[in-house]
């Protein structure tokens, strides 16, 4: 693969389940955007935490343990 794609699919996380190759553009315009208002400094903690999450479930990455609600048994 070319560093291009490469980079592409860091940035972006590749193709998610039902994803068509053009759905990408829109979706790393969506997370560059949720990235800007990462740095902005203008959020509050629980929105730069929300965002996080945005980031990471655009991406197909897997949930930070933070993420996890604890279950009945723990």
């Amino acid at each position: 693969m070319s560093r291009t794609g490469d980079e592409w699919i860091k940035r972006t996380g590749g193709l998610s389940p039902g994803e068509t190759p053009e759905m990408l553009p829109l979706k790393a315009k969506m997370i560059a955007e949720l990235e800007e208002k990462l740095v902005s400094g203008k959020l509050s903690p629980d929105e730069v935490e929300a965002t996080l999450i945005k980031i990471r479930n655009l991406k197909g990455l897997p949930p930070m343990e933070s993420d996890y609600e604890p279950s009945e048994d723990d």
